[in-house]
């Protein structure tokens, strides 16, 4: 067998075993939303019939500003994940991403763990998701297996010097995104896996041609902690606290001022989370772990009632805040404390915007 069928077949089981390990390991650190606090208003002077919390990406409707994000693929036994997470997404009316699409690009037999969320999801907002080291022929393959409406291009250099097979090189990587973009007309969304995004990152990012950016803050998933029991490495705490939170990420990467749009993830659990999340000024909030458990422990209705639930709580929250949709929401006045705000103040991001707003 050749070496590359080897890779392969190691990077299919890492498939398995990231989503087991997902159910059994908690977040290394809170996300930081706590301290982000949206300002009650008594008089709302809006009715609920009036609030609509529909958007799009692009020109594709959105029944709400989710996203089921990033999980797995790429292996059969997660064949049936995909395809629940697939049929949740179509009636649920929201966004979708794949997880990564590597192991499809190496072997076309597992292909279909992947195409069958186009399959079921015809047309729907699905966004591929490979590496960004990848070349810009290898993006446009994974593009075009799932018909893609945006392509994710994930960066974890954390997540690979923990894993014991992991890549060691990251050089270039930024020149690679260029080619990408230089050859794809369809969005790129740069993506943290759970470590978040940095002010400088940001901007590097933008020189090279993105304007999307999903923080994957942390607080979420936590890959090192999944990799120590994955490869029964020794329990340290050393990286238990290691990255940016998805609240200070969210300041991070909005304070930069640059012409981009935010996509929120790192952690989320509560629709009130979300609209904290949408009100700093994301475009969309991407969830995955907590629906990965409801879908294993439970049931593909479970998942549909939460995210049904989900939207009929942010509903309530933009009427109570008197915003009739996502941008007004992005008016209404906030106060942020705590470790965020020690963050924002140490990092020169001006956060007194925020609880200076003025609803329209």
């Amino acid at each position: 067998m050749s070496k590359r069928s080897n890779d392969s077949i190691e990077r299919s089981q890492r498939k398995v075993e990231h989503v087991l390990h997902a159910m059994a390991v908690s977040a290394g650190t809170s996300n930081g939303l706590e301290d982000v606090k949206i300002v009650h208003q008594a008089f709302p002077e809006i009715d609920a019939a009036d609030v609509m919390i529909k958007t799009r990406f692009n020109q594709k409707r959105l029944s709400a500003p989710i996203l089921i994000n990033a999980m797995t693929g790429g292996h059969p036994n997660v064949f049936w994940i995909n395809q629940e997470l697939a049929r949740i997404a179509q009636q649920t009316g929201i966004a979708i991403a794949v997880g990564s699409q590597v192991a499809a690009l190496e072997d076309s037999a597992l292909r279909s763990t992947f195409t069958i969320v186009r399959e079921l999801n015809p047309t729907g907002v699905v966004f591929s998701n490979v590496p960004a080291y990848l070349s810009p022929d290898q993006v446009l393959q994974a593009v075009e297996m799932i018909a893609a409406d945006g392509v994710q291009l994930h960066l974890n250099p954390t997540h690979e010097l923990v894993m014991l097979e992991g890549r060691r090189t990251f050089h270039g990587i930024l020149e690679n995104v260029s080619k990408i973009r230089s050859c794809l007309r369809l969005p790129i969304i740069m993506k943290e896996v759970g470590f978040g995004l940095s002010r400088e990152a940001v901007e590097l990012a933008f020189a090279a041609g993105v304007d999307w950016f999903d923080v994957g803050g942390a607080g979420g998933t936590d890959f090192f902690a999944i990799e120590q029991k994955r490869n029964k490495l020794p329990i340290t705490s050393n990286f238990s606290e290691w990255g940016i939170p998805t609240a200070s990420s969210l300041l991070e990467v909005l304070g930069s001022n640059l012409p981009i749009k935010v996509i929120a993830t790192g952690g989320i659990k509560s629709p009130l989370e979300a609209a904290k999340c949408l009100a700093l000024g994301a475009e969309l909030v991407g969830i995955a772990g907590n629906l990965l458990k409801l879908l294993i422990l439970d049931s593909s209705e479970r998942v549909i009632a939460e995210i049904e639930q989900m939207k009929r709580e942010l509903h309530m929250i933009l009427t109570l805040c008197g915003a009739e949709n996502i941008a007004g929401l992005r008016q209404v006045p906030l106060v942020i404390s705590g470790r965020t705000y020690e963050w924002a103040r140490e990092r020169g991001i001006r956060t007194e915007q925020f609880a200076r707003r003025k609803r329209h």
